[in-house]
């Protein structure tokens, strides 16, 4: 059974084993080979502990004597080499600027309970570990009021440290398969609808979406209010015009269309576009026979829907 960090669980008596004696050969080596007698306790430390810490803390090089297979993944991915700063005694981002520090686990021969594993920490504890960095970036400011966060839902459960599917983000696998794990109802829907490629890679939820938390309700990236997120794709609709549609200024453009989906033209939310305008149009002019073919698209004749600069009834002209 694979861990939080990729560990293979069933795996580790062997490997407590194997870590015991690599251990052990390495105080045989400094007590008898020449030119290491002097060689410090601890791995070499890239930063200066904190006063009264410094035997509580291992080094890179002592961790990765065991954990080869990790060391040498984190290596190649954004966190090695990354300036922590933020209270934690680290001038580099190392196994123990997370994991806290290593010499009890390593003094216990890699006793699992003398470490702090992401695995068996509470989704408060291990947010607080991740934003001891990450709260400086304006994209993750907002966690603590966001709706994952009310959810219980831990950085962990997206984001896989150690062994990520997707290295951009170091990502547990990708998107939106990964917004699905939880997001059920939303993947059945796009299954017998078009929502914006949704799947395609066309278009992915956090273009939308900020998975770290939003002033905005369910966590948008933008107001959804003048079609300001929308329209920064959809730019042919932006504005400003001389005559809005007063709906796109009270509710956005979701008044009107289903943007994750719809098996209707446009992702809108009715079959017709008639439908659709007369849900709130119900003072339809007497002309306006409805049986009458003429009548029955508006945007036959109301083309410039989303604004005008020309017609306050939104005419092409």
């Amino acid at each position: 059974m694979m861990s939080a960090h990729g560990h293979q669980r069933n795996n580790r008596p062997f490997r407590l084993v194997t870590g015991s004696g690599a251990i052990a050969l390495f105080w045989v080596l400094v007590a008898v080979v020449p030119g290491l007698e002097g060689a410090p306790q601890q791995g070499t430390l890239p930063w200066k502990p904190a006063p009264g810490t410094e035997d509580t803390y291992a080094g890179n090089e002592m961790c990765v004597m065991c954990h080869v297979d990790i060391g040498t993944a984190f290596e190649q991915k954004q966190h090695a080499g990354a300036g922590a700063g933020v209270d934690h005694p680290a001038g580099d981002l190392t196994c123990e600027s997370c994991h806290g520090p290593g010499m009890p686990h390593v003094n216990t021969g890699g006793d699992p309970e003398e470490m702090v594993g992401f695995a068996e920490k509470s989704t408060a504890e291990a947010v607080r570990a991740c934003l001891v960095c990450h709260a400086g970036s304006s994209r993750h400011a907002r966690y603590a009021a966001s709706a994952h966060a009310a959810g219980d839902v831990s950085c962990t459960a997206c984001h896989s440290i150690h062994s990520p599917s997707v290295t951009d983000g170091l990502m547990a696998s990708e998107s939106p398969a990964l917004c699905f794990t939880c997001h059920q109802g939303m993947k059945a829907g796009l299954a017998v609808a078009d929502g914006h490629g949704l799947g395609r890679g066309l278009v992915s939820c956090e273009r939308c979406h900020n998975p770290h938390g939003s002033a905005e309700p369910t966590m948008l990236a933008r107001p959804i209010m003048n079609g300001e997120l929308c329209t920064a794709c959809h730019v042919d609709k932006r504005g400003p015009f001389v005559y809005d549609h007063p709906v796109r200024t009270v509710e956005g453009c979701v008044a009107c269309h289903m943007p994750h989906g719809s098996a209707n033209r446009f992702m809108l939310k009715t079959n017709t576009a008639r439908e659709l305008c007369i849900s709130c149009h119900v003072d339809v002019p007497m002309f306006h026979n409805m049986a009458d073919a003429r009548y029955r698209n508006c945007t036959t004749c109301h083309t410039a829907i989303h604004g005008s600069d020309s017609h306050r009834l939104f005419f092409r002209r």
